[in-house]
């Protein structure tokens, strides 16, 4: 298993830099410069090769995956949940909606059944009266007579 800072590119470029320039420079380096500059080299170049390596090399494959969470799917996560929250809305009015509209035809139908009632109650009365009225004029004509 390789390290979390060493790529998997590693032992491809240490081959390529040793095949092409590493033997070449060694000697010439050795002869121009002494060992203390050549160890600052040594870690300069460590530190741009590791610089490259992050820009360069896989990154962490669950950074890799958080990355395109964030940016991919937590995105579309959040769309989901406002156009969810927007819908329970609508719903949550619409329902109130039909709660009044329910109340409102049921106060008609309550006043239509008082109205049966009264008109039923009305009409008794008024046969009631009409054959008062008829019993009446019987009594006055036998009266009469």
């Amino acid at each position: 298993m390789t390290d979390k800072n060493q790529p998997l590119t590693v032992g491809l470029f240490e081959e390529l830099f040793d095949k092409l320039f590493q033997k070449n420079f060694e000697k010439s380096f050795e002869k121009s410069f002494d060992k203390s500059f050549k160890r600052s080299f040594d870690q300069s170049f460590e530190r741009k090769y590791l610089e490259m390596h992050e820009k360069v090399a896989r990154p962490d494959f669950t950074k890799l995956l958080f990355q395109f969470y964030d940016q991919m799917i937590e995105p579309q996560f959040k769309e989901m949940r406002d156009f969810r929250a927007e819908f329970q809305e609508f719903k949550n009015e619409s329902l109130n909606r039909f709660d009044d509209l329910y109340q409102k035809f049921e106060s008609l139908e309550q006043e239509y059944i008082f109205s049966n009632h009264q008109l039923k109650r009305l009409d008794q009365e008024t046969v009631k009266r009409d054959e008062f009225n008829e019993l009446k004029e019987r009594v006055d004509k036998l009266a009469s007579s």
